[in-house]
Parts: C-alpha cells; structure tokens; sequence
C-alpha cells in the first residue's frame, strides 16, 4: 500500500522577512507612542519642561538666541553657541541639595546660557498672583554678588532687529534661586514638531489608534489564516483517514481474492482420493 505524504510548506524567506519588518515597524510606534505619552504628561505646554533624571528638555520659543556668524566668531569660548528658534535643549538641572546648589551656583560664570523664571510684570524674584512667570534660556553676561547672594546678568545673543539694525537687547538681573539649570547641548530644530504633536489630541490619538488598529488587522489576518489553514490540515486528515481505510479494505480483499485463487488452483485439494474412488 502506498503511503501518502502531507508536505507541510513553510513560509517563504520573503514572508519571513515581511513579518520581521512589519513587527519592528509596529514596535517602533509602540515605543514612539509611549515616548509621546511620557512628554505629554511631563510637558502638557510649550513652555514646561521634559524632566529625566535631573535633565530637562526644553523648547526655546523665540529667536532672542539666534545672534549673527561675527558674533559667535569674536566668542569661540562660548560652549553653546547659536540656539535657533524651535530648538529643543537640554538643560542640566539646579541640584535640589543646598550645599550642590551652592557648588552649582557658583561653577556657572560668564558665556553660560541659563534657562530661568521670570516675572513680565517686574522682578525675576516676585512670582505674581496673575500667572505671569515665564522661562527664559539667554546667556550669562556676568555674575555679580558673592556667597549665598549670587545672581546673573544675562542677555540674549541676538541684538539686530528685523530691518538687520544693531539694538540694545535689555538684560535680566538672575537670583541664583530663580535659575532653572545650565543648558548643555542644542538639538536641531525640530522640537517644536515634537511638541506640536504632543499638544495636539487628535495627533496623539491617532498616533495611538493606528498602531492598535494595525495590531487589530494583523493578528486578525493571521487568526483567520491559522482558522482556514485548520480546517484545510483537518479536512485533509479526514481525507487521508478515508483513504487509508479504503485502502486497508482493498488489501483486506486482495488477501482474499489471492487466498481463494490459491485453493481453486491447488491440485490436492481439488483431485478426489483413491478411496472415494473405488467405493464409487
């Protein structure tokens, strides 16, 4: 009896990779998704700050620290240099500590860009019933005060105004309380897109759907394929059982078939004896 073979075909090295793509491609959005979620709730505006692990990451929302190439030529000293506008920034933060504080405080020095609270309606110290305190990153002009009394006179880089006019930029007299941080290193300018899409709900939302929703088609491709692929192995094994009984009944008779042909062709059982022949 021949014996029939179920080849099982495994998928092919294209469908392979297919799927390896396709589950890095919903991971990364997974990730992405869960890293848009972490801002959202550490940065719910513009304006607040991503805070990690005694980091911030911040965005500078105006060109105040945009200033021209001679300037930057004539100061190769600065560590930061130009911070265009809708930059993302990343800013060590003030030690919450007293005596780190005081060590903080006193390391920053002139040509440090600083991010700090200010006040619009007066004094960088006077926080207003009226909600009106800002940040502000500029750079450190110089420090003034000594001890525990330190505080910075900063200024923005960019001083030419829109007709390319050099003007007096005001400058902002620091408390060393006031200071958020240190900046340490500029992204490029791209930020403010991330922080777009944070504020922005239905972005959000749609970053978190889609994923879901191609997880959803995905797994229900595959159930449906496993579902039919199934029922196809059962349909085939009913089919293969069939035919084995089939088959087991054909042998079954053949058996006979060759045992009565045997008997029917066997001369001693078929020629009478020599006594039966003589009585008759």
């Amino acid at each position: 009896m021949d014996e029939d073979k179920t080849i099982q075909r495994k998928p092919s090295k294209a469908k392979k990779v297919w799927n390896i793509i396709s589950w890095v491609f919903i991971g990364c959005l997974a990730v992405f998704d869960v890293f848009l979620m972490v801002m959202r709730v550490k940065m719910p505006s513009s304006s607040s700050g991503l805070s990690l692990f005694r980091h911030q990451t911040r965005i500078v929302l105006t060109n105040s620290m945009e200033g021209d190439d001679e300037f930057y030529k004539s100061h190769p000293e600065y560590e930061i240099q130009k911070i265009p506008m809708h930059s993302a920034v990343r800013i060590e933060e003030t030690p919450k500590d007293l005596e780190k504080q005081r060590t903080f405080f006193r390391a920053l020095k002139e040509g440090d860009v600083i991010t700090f609270y200010w006040s619009v309606s007066a004094q960088a110290s006077v926080y207003t019933s009226d909600g009106d305190v800002i940040t502000i990153t500029h750079r450190i002009q110089s420090v003034t005060g000594s001890g525990d009394n330190l505080s910075y006179v900063c200024q923005g880089d960019n001083r030419v105004n829109a007709s390319g006019d050099i003007v007096t930029i005001s400058t902002q007299t620091v408390p060393a309380m006031m200071v958020v941080g240190k900046v340490t290193s500029v992204s490029v300018p791209y930020g403010w897109f991330l922080v777009n899409i944070v504020q922005n709900r239905y972005v959000m939302a749609a970053l978190i759907i889609v994923p879901c929703l191609a997880v959803v088609v995905y797994e229900s491709h595959t159930i449906v394929r496993l579902v039919k692929q199934d029922k196809k192995e059962q349909a085939m094994a009913a089919a293969n059982k069939e035919a084995e009984a089939k088959d087991e009944e054909l042998e079954e008779l053949r058996k006979r078939i060759a045992s009565l042909e045997q008997e029917n062709s066997d001369p001693e059982t078929n020629q009478p004896s020599s006594k039966e022949n003589h009585q008759s």
